[in-house]
């Protein structure tokens, strides 16, 4: 179990607690716990819980398609997408939701696929490229992928803006 307890100088802390009953060579029984202050989990939690809601609440407001995700060993993880993003791509949030971890395999064409992933976790300043996407019904757009990374508790994370620049390729 998980408990909230108050130390002497008033602070809370989070306990998470195990009991188990035992019976002594007497016969009588009794209880035996264990204890962890798992606060600072508990604040991490917390935190990262308010910081993806800030982040949602500034994603929401760009006219922009924006998504953003962390590095999970070898394989990208997608914390969030905006209104901008589903109606660039023409994709659902269910469908986002269950391409999380191989999201441009639902948005990217497959030819570029190894140059999306490696142009997200260059470590230079360049990180803006054109790719081919699928869009509803699987038409062929090109979009521009601009990207920035920040840390999330430790791990890296991409905030990734993309542009319909179709109309420009086209012209070339």
């Amino acid at each position: 179990c998980t408990i909230r307890i108050y130390d002497k100088s008033g602070i809370t802390k989070w306990i998470n607690c195990s009991f188990k009953k035992m019976t002594s060579a007497a016969g009588q029984e009794y209880f035996i716990g264990i204890g962890e202050d798992i606060t600072e989990q508990k604040k991490a939690e917390s935190d990262l819980r308010k910081n993806r809601m800030l982040l949602k609440n500034i994603t929401e407001n760009l006219s922009c398609a924006t998504l953003a995700l962390s590095e999970n060993e070898d394989k990208v993880e997608l914390i969030n997408a905006n209104d901008g993003f589903f109606r660039l791509f023409g994709c659902s949030s269910e469908e986002t939701e269950k391409y999380r971890y191989d999201i441009h395999s639902l948005i990217i064409h497959p030819d570029d696929h190894n140059e999306f992933i490696h142009s997200l976790m260059r470590t230079d300043d360049n990180k803006r490229n054109v790719f081919r996407a699928l869009s509803e019904g699987k038409t062929l757009k090109w979009i521009s992928c601009e990207s920035f990374s920040a840390l999330e508790n430790g791990r890296p994370c991409f905030i990734c803006t993309f542009h319909d620049v179709t109309h420009i390729k086209e012209t070339e």
